[in-house]
């Protein structure tokens, strides 16, 4: 499933701007188990204490975006992976959450355990703490923020490419916790987010069978897509009914006024 929120998307809540989520949770602890006594088989150890997570963040030599991050987080029994890129224009950003369970989630913590992703301590010449976004934005050379948790244990600090590339082994964190995350994501293109009132109209479409809508390949509606404000001009609409079915048309939505669109799904008729 996925919903767009309102909201900037922070480790503690969200303040602000849009984002597109796709999340699934499953209940069930990731912590320690208690002592098993004498003589009763023991469960099968954790593989991560719940909320232990590994953040990579590079801001700076990333245009068109200020900032991309790629995020791993053990929740429960599912580990959630998520991709967030945030633009240039303003503070906006887009977020794709993905959820891994079973013996994935198991293999996916193994992984970043093995190159130390989620303990991984600042390396010589590294800035201990956040980086700061106002101070990176615009740079012409990359700076990574490594921010990662083992239960109550975090690690926090940032280094230039220069450092990096002297440490293999911060190379690893960053190779694996980008592979892990890019490879269950989407790639999230870049749309202007921000535009004045005046220029926006009402677009209205309706399907001949259950559908979904894939707007300008960025935000996708189950119709009928019912009042959706969008900015004026042409648009390109992606419809694929519950048939499989799948037409691609180009909708115009004029500044002011409601455009409405039916798509017909059905196979045409034979000459």
């Amino acid at each position: 499933m996925r919903v767009v929120r309102t909201g900037h998307r922070t480790r503690r809540g969200w303040t602000g701007i849009a984002a597109g989520v796709a999340l699934v949770l499953s209940p069930g602890p990731l912590m320690a188990q208690p002592p098993t006594p004498a003589g009763v088989a023991r469960a099968e150890e954790p593989a991560a204490p719940d909320g232990s997570f590994a953040r990579v963040t590079v801001r700076g030599g990333v245009s068109p975006f200020r900032m991309v991050a790629h995020d791993v987080t053990v929740r429960g029994d599912t580990v959630v992976v998520s991709l967030v890129k945030e633009t240039l224009c303003s503070v906006g950003q887009r977020q794709d959450v993905r959820v891994v369970e079973g013996a994935g989630a198991a293999a996916l913590i193994e992984r970043l355990r093995r190159v130390g992703a989620f303990a991984k301590a600042p390396v010589e010449g590294a800035e201990a703490g956040a980086l700061d976004a106002r101070a990176s934005t615009g740079l012409p050379e990359p700076r990574y923020e490594f921010w990662s948790a083992w239960g109550n244990r975090m690690e926090r600090f940032h280094v230039d490419r220069e450092v990096l590339m002297r440490h293999p082994d911060l190379v690893a964190v960053l190779t694996a916790v980008r592979d892990e995350v890019a490879s269950r994501t989407d790639p999230l293109p870049m749309r202007d987010l921000y535009h004045s009132p005046s220029e926006m109209g009402v677009l209205v479409v309706t399907a001949s069978e259950e559908a979904t809508a894939l707007l300008d390949g960025w935000e996708r509606f189950r119709l009928p897509m019912d009042g959706v404000d969008v900015v004026e001009g042409e648009h390109r609409l992606r419809v694929e009914g519950v048939s499989g079915r799948v037409r691609e048309v180009t909708v115009r939505v004029e500044r002011g006024m409601t455009s409405r669109y039916h798509v017909v799904l059905e196979d045409e008729a034979a000459p």
